[in-house]
């Protein structure tokens, strides 16, 4: 995205503290980065609608450094752990997808979530809400694929 940097003051000081200096910069984002959701040491929830995808497989992308420029003391998130459960439309919980069997995910970047011994595709064109615990870590985005 394109921004407008100025050297000068705002409001009633601008034209006596001399001239201005400006210029238009680019500041860009890592794809899919623009929102993410952020929980801490605790754990954090988050459900989404019904959703009915297609494909075998549930992909995430992750956050589990946490930037200096937010001024925190930690440079990166101790800890981190996703977990993710699929749920039918009324909130309980499918056999095989539940948080328990899903293996925690614990590194930044695009991950697959796996729950070993069950088939993701056989839930495809079926309404399903996606449950996530997250801790120390950023969500950014989720896809079926």
């Amino acid at each position: 995205m394109y921004y407008g940097a100025y050297s000068g003051a705002h409001s009633y000081l601008r034209g006596k503290l001399g001239p201005n200096r400006g210029t238009i910069a680019l500041a860009t984002l890592p794809k899919d980065r623009y929102l993410g959701l952020l929980a801490g040491p605790n754990v954090a929830t988050i459900d989404t609608r019904p959703l009915t995808f297609r494909g075998s497989r549930l992909v995430l992308d992750l956050d589990a450094e946490l930037p200096d420029r937010l001024n925190k003391r930690r440079p990166d998130f101790e800890g981190c752990e996703v977990r993710v459960e699929l749920r039918d439309q009324s909130g309980r919980k499918l056999e095989g997808f539940t948080l328990e069997r899903s293996n925690p995910l614990t590194e930044s970047g695009v991950r697959e979530v796996i729950w070993p011994g069950s088939d993701l595709g056989r839930l495809q064109g079926a309404a399903v809400r996606v449950h996530f615990e997250l801790r120390n870590a950023a969500l950014y985005s989720l896809q079926f694929a």
